[in-house]
């Protein structure tokens, strides 16, 4: 028995509870389609693991850990496309797509079964501003305003391909656990060419350390 498992009520109820927290604005439509996309990610975990994580866990450390860093999104100058690369389960552009309507996104996953499932949720949820891309990312051939990614790769060692998606003016933003293990991966970043900035962000009902990693190339 899974003792992380929480009742339909109370599930929604923590879902609420941090949202407010989180200060970020919500309607019922978004809160059902939250609960659905949970459910669904327990649902997958049953036969292909999707993520090693249910209930509560999924709520703080997933779903909660993405919306943490949802105003920085919010306030972007230009964030027409985001391309979401390694989506898997669809963190972070599921949740954010759901309060980021006006913002197109591109969810790029390799796995067959991550990405029916990214194209089954888009359709459960009629996520309209979500396509799924079955490939390598570096095999789009459009470019992005934003791309982001959450335990994907180290910093280092993909950002001259993320640049490369890049429309002009864009960012990268990347989730990151500790600072140290972030500052270790940008030891190698030539500051006269990018810019860097680290914002730790608060997760509701979590205490671990969690950044945001903004990179941009200076022209």
């Amino acid at each position: 028995m899974d003792n992380n498992r929480l009742s339909e009520s109370l599930l929604e109820s923590k879902l609420i509870s941090g949202l407010t927290e989180l200060g970020i604005a919500f309607n019922s439509t978004q809160i059902t389609r939250l609960l659905i996309y949970i459910k669904e990610i327990e649902k997958w975990n049953t036969r292909f693991n999707m993520v090693k994580a249910s209930g509560k866990i999924l709520l703080t450390k997933h779903l909660f850990d993405t919306l943490a860093g949802f105003p920085v999104f919010l306030e972007a100058e230009n964030r027409e496309i985001i391309l979401d690369i390694g989506s898997g389960a669809g963190f972070p552009g599921i949740p954010l797509s759901v309060f980021l309507p006006d913002s197109g996104f591109i969810l790029s996953e390799c796995s067959r079964v991550k990405a029916s499932f990214l194209r089954n949720i888009a359709i459960l949820l009629d996520l309209k501003n979500v396509e799924v891309f079955e490939n390598d990312f570096k095999r789009l051939n459009r470019k992005a305003d934003i791309i982001t990614f959450r335990a994907f790769s180290g910093l280092d060692k993909i950002l001259d391909d993320c640049f490369t998606l890049l429309n002009p003016g864009g960012s990268i933003i990347a989730y990151k656990g500790r600072r140290q293990k972030a500052e270790e991966e940008l030891c190698g970043i030539d500051s006269k060419k990018v810019s860097v900035k680290i914002n730790r962000v608060t997760v509701p009902f979590l205490e671990e350390e969690r950044h945001l990693v903004m990179l941009k190339l200076i022209s």
